[in-house]
């Protein structure tokens, strides 16, 4: 390769180097030393959400008891989840840049790939960044960047921000109808009809799995033949399900939900697959 080539490669590469430079905004803000996006505490904050391009937006709203899905579902909120979104009110930006109109659609934020509102506070999510993967954000005058991490979140079916728990915390079950068993609290002990295997514990046990139980997943209701009946009786209200099958393991609808959890075969064979042949009651623990 003659001199004159090498020189054309060199200053070809260079000017690639400068072209993915120009995208990557100067850091207002020394490492040691970033400033939170913003100085709103996310106890504040009592209304969430979620609008997607092509998508149904997600609408959150906080509760005495929590937050709740209000859009396109009605059900309880995943905490965590929502913890995760509200976490952005806190999280230290990059680097930073004026907003210039001629530049954010270069950001993919002209129109935004999503838009998050916290309250009445808007925050527009754009594009990746080229060099680390983390991700523009605008919020008001300035882009900032922002470790990517809640934006995988905003192109999850809705029902990924419902709550996998199958009973509220701290419920106090009464009666557990179950396809095949049925057990009732009576005077602080449990009666299980027909009788559970000669165990102290069998009946406690099965309220225990009850009350901890999470779902793998939820997602949307989906038209399907149900297989049996479960019914929960507790000190709030009654907690219906519909038992169906899957090739995963076993699906439990709640149709006044409109949502429908997915269990693993592990869990759902102690939530369900009960023998029974000789009685045994025991107190709640």
């Amino acid at each position: 390769m003659g001199r004159h080539a090498r020189i054309t490669l060199l200053l070809a590469g260079v000017a690639v180097l400068l072209a993915l430079l120009s995208l990557w905004p100067r850091s207002a803000n020394p490492p040691d030393t970033q400033a939170a996006i913003t100085g709103i505490s996310s106890e504040t904050i009592s209304r969430i959400r979620i609008e997607r391009p092509g998508a149904e937006a997600v609408h959150m709203e906080r509760h005495t008891d929590g937050w709740r899905l209000t859009a396109p579902l009605q059900a309880p909120a995943h905490p965590a989840r929502v913890n995760g979104l509200l976490s952005l009110l806190g999280e230290p930006s990059l680097s930073t840049l004026a907003v210039v109109v001629t530049d954010l659609a270069r950001f993919q934020l002209e129109p935004p790939n999503v838009t998050l509102y916290l309250d009445d506070e808007q925050f527009e999510f754009g594009d990746s960044t080229v060099l680390d993967s983390n991700r523009y954000l605008r919020y008001r005058d300035t882009v900032h960047v922002v470790a990517d991490t809640v934006y995988f979140q905003f192109h999850q079916d809705p029902g990924f921000f419902v709550d996998t728990r199958l009973l509220p915390p701290d419920t106090k079950v009464r009666e557990l109808r179950l396809p095949s068993l049925t057990l009732t609290r009576v005077k602080g002990s449990w009666h299980a009809e027909p009788a559970l295997p000669d165990s102290d514990d069998a009946a406690h046990d099965v309220v225990r799995e009850w009350r901890s139980a999470r779902a793998l997943t939820v997602r949307r209701l989906e038209d399907a033949p149900d297989a049996a009946t479960v019914i929960v009786e507790t000190a709030d209200g009654t907690f219906q399900f519909q038992v169906r099958s899957s090739d995963t393991g076993v699906i439990l609808a709640r149709p006044a939900l409109g949502i429908q959890y997915h269990l693993d075969a592990d869990v759902a064979s102690r939530l369900l697959l009960l023998s029974a042949p000789a009685a045994a009651t025991a107190p709640e623990r």
